[in-house]
């Protein structure tokens, strides 16, 4: 019999549904739509397929950006989020993920009250891999890792990332990248062996005009945020 999770990334559009609880970073609103975008396009796509998905948003963003404090329980483009939100900006990483790992604890009892237990719950970021490791570790609901995190990619981690991913990545049933080069990075520094998912984006954000004259020129388009660490300004 195949495992749980083998079965979840072999059908991501196939007719065997699942209960998927995600884990992430917040969800996109009107204020910021890029928070928790990756995550949440993912929620979205496996919600269409008919997968039920309930989105455990753990938003620990600085007091400065503005949104309800505590408890949120709400549907957003199909897709159930339960969301926990603390102010936390300017603590230290190792109270933050003390936070991020009591908030889990608390919003996952209240998910599974109400929702009942996942037949397997995604992570996404080491971030919240690492608190989801922590949290259900020992338990009997497979884990999968997505990262996206490219600081990943540097030749050397700060100590704290070395010790969160020795820790987490050899908990996860699967550890999936979005980039080959994240993919090759984990395996050389944790020995893990990730399959390869690019980020899943949301086509009817987007209108596509057939173009018209010249059809052998060829365009080149590239889209991210404008921050020096997109390499934005290095393209040409």
């Amino acid at each position: 019999m195949r495992e749980i999770y083998d079965i979840y990334l072999e059908n991501y559009y196939e007719e065997i549904f699942m209960y998927i609880l995600i884990v992430a970073r917040g969800y996109p609103s009107e204020r910021y739509k890029m928070n928790g975008i990756f995550e949440f396009d993912q929620a979205k796509a496996l919600a269409k397929a008919g997968h039920k998905v309930i989105y455990a948003a753990i938003d620990v963003r600085s007091i400065r950006h503005k949104r309800q404090w505590g408890f949120e329980s709400f549907k957003k483009d199909g897709v159930q989020i339960e969301a926990i939100n603390i102010p936390c900006g300017g603590i230290h990483r190792i109270i933050q993920y003390q936070i991020r790992l009591i908030a889990l604890r608390i919003l996952s009892k209240r998910i599974f009250r109400k929702h009942s237990i996942p037949d397997l719950i995604h992570a996404h970021f080491i971030s919240n891999s690492y608190i989801t490791a922590r949290v259900f570790g020992k338990s009997n609901i497979p884990i999968i890792s997505t990262e996206h995190f490219s600081a990943m990619n540097k030749d050397k981690l700060p100590p704290y990332l070395l010790k969160v991913g020795k820790y987490t990545y050899p908990r996860m049933n699967k550890v999936i990248t979005v980039s080959t080069l994240l993919a090759e990075s984990l395996n050389k520094k944790f020995g893990v062996k990730p399959i390869i998912v690019p980020n899943i984006l949301d086509t009817t954000s987007f209108k596509y005009t057939k173009k018209k004259g010249n059809i052998n020129a060829f365009t080149f388009v590239a889209t991210g945020s404008l921050i020096t660490r997109k390499g934005v300004d290095r393209l040409y």
